[in-house]
């Protein structure tokens, strides 16, 4: 049941900084902020936003915030024109209001916006969005590479992975991890990583030395008629997008963010969150060949490096970023690298990429405002990549 006690407000992109300004001020111990400062500086800064757009809807109950909708502003590249597209970045309601509908008031109060909306939820979020009719597919396949080897040769995953086979016929459900297998990769790990990064290394170590790098604060505009990722249909992200992503993260490090200490629920500070921008060149004549983009931080506990974008002159010459992420990771002693599909085949098809590599997949989905629009007519042919939304930025 609705509650009438709740009201919701628009915040636009003009106006967040303000806004998060005063939020911050007036937040107390155990009342949910509804947007950091860093992140309102960082949307205030979209390219593809206008200050008008609402870049935020915030519930609240009396003068505290109960939940709120983060909205930002994309492109999509569908016949040969670009369209503003509209990708959900936040999505929360105070556990104490869980249950009373308010999350879809909060969904109903977007798409009243009248806006063509992608979103990648998780699974409580995709089916409340199946409720209000988005379309839905598994737009994309990615890798995580384990250096360890955990993911494949952890004995007691195998083990439990048997027993789940087993009982699910008898309508048992086991999990395949648990604090077991954690303690059995955590024992081994430090043994297996060095092998298998001292393996790797090898895999890629002709490419890296072919070519140097040179890292950068942001990419030149130089880099901007590149061969790169520019779709028939899909999102589109020039230079512009990911010098922004650079010089405006959402996340930072320790003793970096205002608002660390209050209740934001998303990713505001991690231990480790830096952003990697390295010009890749020929070491002769030191002609540029292209540019990729990591991202290094702490997920879930793991040192997690991320191939985001990448560029090339010649498309052929991609098979670097995979020997480039590779020398940060091991230099770094990541544990784990996610990279997209076509990075992942460089390792061809051996037994090295058998033990290290781990398919994932995300699932997208729509909701046009309108049977004819531009989101719409593009969904069917729409081609995905990793780095599209707001991925690249937690």
């Amino acid at each position: 049941m609705e509650r009438d006690d709740i009201r919701i407000e628009q915040v636009r992109i003009g106006e967040l900084e303000d806004f998060a300004h005063s939020a911050i001020a007036r937040t107390k111990d155990g009342q949910l902020l509804p947007i950091t400062m860093q992140r309102a500086v960082a949307h205030a800064h979209n390219p593809y936003a206008d200050p008008n757009d609402v870049g935020l809807l915030v519930a609240y109950q009396g003068e505290a915030c109960v939940g709120y909708f983060g909205i930002m502003p994309v492109l999509l590249r569908s016949q040969g024109e670009l369209h503003k597209v509209h990708w959900f970045s936040t999505w929360y309601v105070s556990p104490r209001l869980r249950g009373k509908a308010l999350g879809s008031r909060l969904m109903q109060a977007a798409l009243e916006l009248n806006q063509d909306y992608l979103i990648v939820g998780s699974g409580p979020a995709r089916k409340v969005c199946r409720r209000f009719g988005f379309l839905e597919r598994v737009g994309l396949h990615y890798f995580v590479l384990d250096p360890s080897g955990m993911q494949r040769l952890n004995l007691v995953r195998l083990v439990n992975r048997f027993w789940r086979k087993v009982l699910h016929l008898l309508g048992v459900k086991v999990s395949i991890d648990n604090r077991f297998t954690r303690a059995f990769a955590a024992l081994l790990a430090p043994l297996t990583r060095p092998i298998f990064y001292h393996w790797l290394w090898r895999s890629v170590r002709d490419d890296f030395l072919t070519v140097q790098t040179k890292e950068v604060q942001t990419l030149s505009d130089k880099l901007t008629d590149l061969a790169w990722r520019a779709p028939e249909v899909g999102l589109v992200r020039g230079v512009e997008a990911i010098n922004w992503m650079l010089t405006y993260p959402w996340v930072v490090e320790p003793g970096e963010s205002a608002t660390g200490d209050l209740d934001f629920y998303f990713s505001d500070v991690r231990p480790v969150f830096k952003n990697i921008a390295v010009e890749i060149y020929t070491p002769q004549d030191r002609r540029l060949l292209g540019f990729a983009v990591f991202s290094l931080s702490t997920v879930d506990g793991k040192l997690t490096l991320k191939v985001l974008d990448h560029g090339f002159v010649d498309p052929a010459d991609r098979k670097y970023v995979l020997a480039v992420a590779v020398h940060y990771a091991r230099e770094r002693y990541a544990d784990r690298i996610e990279l997209p599909s076509h990075l992942a085949d460089s390792l061809g098809g051996g037994l090295l990429r058998s033990l290290l590599l781990v398919r994932k997949s995300r699932t997208y989905q729509a909701h046009p405002k309108s049977e004819d629009s531009p989101l719409a007519q593009a969904w069917p042919e729409f081609s995905f990549a990793y780095p599209d939304g707001d991925m690249p930025f937690s």
